[in-house]
């Protein structure tokens, strides 16, 4: 009987296993590294132009990919998005040259920029307003485990078998994941067999809109430019993915330079965070569930606030026990904030603008994983010391919590406003 009224939630756990799948295809590549260089006979240099290649496609379809999803669903846009990108996967297990590695990686990143805009739409679709941050959480760990799994898969694979079969394997396994997608996934749980009608109609009710806001039209582009609190938010994703990709960037680095481990122990060390990461968009998904879906930016402060210190003293204790411990619970609150922030735009925003705001989000946060690597990368260059990059990395973090309580004030008036509206109608 439990089963039977919530089949959404088998929604989202295939939304999960698409996670996984999307971060064991970027992973891939990283294991890759060295035979490619060998294989192609490319230098360091080329090789981190083919790595920011992925991430060039990517931004540039994470806003054109909300609009995407805004317009066609969920359903059709994940179907299809799977599928393209897993064809790319298989596509840079054929690749024959640098250029052609280049132009196969900015296709593959474009294929993975509409995904978690399509998953936001899905989420705001699926689920009561209160249930967002279990529902964003559940596909939002999948990240992490996406990055463990690959590295362990992947290494196997092509050692076995050489790098190439590690696209090729994920790929056709890509391919099959898009066909059921299309079987598992309806834009609302109206389409769907699966759901009875007690648990349509506990969704319908508490999705219920005024009637005001079910007649409010759409924003549109140039409005959404124009909006001062959708830059917020932008700003706010990218600082949080300038901490993030920071990390997965530079961090087994940071153990081997800073701390005098070698390279295999150091890839232990800085595995240990992204476990616990595993867990940290359940733990902010139940938090801001329980203060409720109209102070979600309450958590979002504390979230933002809490990492701060802990970023810092990860490099300034002497202490590698306490060094490690302060790069977990940093690590731990960094990806609870951005799992956090896929529920904001459907709370400080109307539901017919939160897919489109969701993917201009990402472009900020994908921007700050472009700015960030290469930021360090000059930074250790001139200094010499991750130590004022960490520090440069605590402060960002800060000026996110800074605006955190800006948008707190403007989450609190909407729905002072949408209250007062639904109070005197008729």
């Amino acid at each position: 009987m439990l089963l039977k009224h919530n089949r959404r939630w088998v929604v989202f756990m295939w939304l999960f296993l698409i996670g996984v799948l999307a971060y064991m295809d970027r992973t891939n590549f990283a294991i890759s590294v060295k035979p490619i260089m060998k294989e192609f006979g490319i230098d360091a240099a080329q090789m981190g132009l083919i790595m920011s290649a992925f991430a060039i496609g990517y931004t540039l379809l994470n806003f054109p990919g909300g609009f995407f999803a805004q317009k066609f669903g969920g359903r059709l846009s994940l179907t299809l998005i799977v599928l393209f990108w897993s064809i790319m996967t298989i596509a840079t297990g054929f690749a024959w040259s640098f250029a052609s590695l280049i132009v196969i990686r900015v296709l593959f990143g474009m294929g993975e920029g509409p995904h978690l805009p399509a998953n936001a739409r899905i989420t705001d679709r699926w689920v009561r307003p209160q249930e967002r941050g279990l529902a964003s959480a559940i596909w939002c760990s999948a990240l992490p485990l996406g990055i463990i799994v690959g590295q362990i898969l992947c290494a196997w694979i092509a050692t076995a078998w050489g790098w190439r079969a590690t696209f090729t394997s994920l790929g056709f396994a890509g391919i099959i994941v898009a066909a059921f997608t299309w079987v598992v996934v309806r834009d609302t749980p109206k389409e769907h067999t699966w759901v009875c009608e007690e648990e349509l109609k506990l969704i319908e009710e508490s999705q219920a809109l005024t009637a005001k806001e079910q007649a409010k039209s759409e924003m549109t582009f140039n409005q959404i430019i124009s909006n001062p609190w959708h830059w917020v938010i932008t700003i706010i994703m990218f600082c949080i993915g300038a901490s993030f990709w920071a990390n997965i960037s530079w961090l087994p680095t940071y153990f081997i330079q800073a701390r005098g481990f070698n390279l295999q122990n150091a890839g232990f060390v800085a595995s240990v965070p992204w476990v616990l990461c595993i867990v940290s968009p359940f733990v902010v998904g139940w938090v801001s569930d329980r203060i409720g879906k109209n102070k979600r930016t309450i958590t979002l402060m504390m979230w933002l606030a809490i990492q701060v210190p802990f970023i810092a003293y990860g490099v300034y204790t002497p202490n590698i026990k306490w060094c490690l411990v302060s790069f977990c619970i940093s690590l731990f609150f960094v990806w609870g904030a951005a799992t956090l922030m896929w529920t904001i735009p459907f709370d400080v925003f109307s539901r017919t603008d939160g897919t489109k705001i969701s993917g201009m989000m990402l472009t900020g946060g994908s921007i700050g994983g472009i700015f960030a690597p290469t930021m360090v990368g000059y930074m250790l260059k001139w200094t010499g010391s991750f130590d004022m990059v960490y520090y440069c990395l605590a402060g960002i973090e800060f000026f996110a919590f800074l605006l955190a309580i800006a948008l707190f004030f403007k989450e609190k008036s909407v729905h002072r406003a949408l209250d007062s509206k639904t109070s005197v109608t008729p």
